[in-house]
């Protein structure tokens, strides 16, 4: 589902959406982690993350991430694709990693705007 080409109608990324939440609950437990992994699929979310022209798919990825990111391995193979996490205990009401390079960051995608 994740590795299809074309999302062509609205019920496809749906469905893209589901299998995503699906993902990142899965991954939020060890032995889901592992699964993910054998399979690469932690390296497709983070690729949708980054480059789906897709915000939506985006900003689920972004959240499957942060599911995955709750265990120390998840936030150990985040670090390897580059991205960085933050596990708190929960009294720390913000905790923040402050980035230096913000020019690090993707792009958004072009807007598409129709007339």
């Amino acid at each position: 589902m994740l590795r299809q080409d074309s999302l062509g109608t609205p019920q496809d990324i749906v469905s893209v959406k589901a299998a995503i939440w699906a993902l990142g609950h899965i991954g939020s437990s060890t032995r889901g982690l592992k699964l993910l992994l054998d399979e690469e699929v932690v390296k497709d979310l983070v690729v949708l993350a980054e480059e789906s022209p897709i915000l939506s798919i985006r900003g689920t990825c972004f959240y499957a991430l942060c599911l995955i990111s709750r265990i120390p391995e998840g936030a150990s193979t985040l670090l390897k694709e580059g991205w960085t996490t933050v596990q708190h205990s929960g009294e720390v009401k913000w905790p923040l990693v402050f980035n230096e390079d913000l020019d690090s960051l993707p792009p958004p995608p072009p807007l598409l705007l129709s007339s």
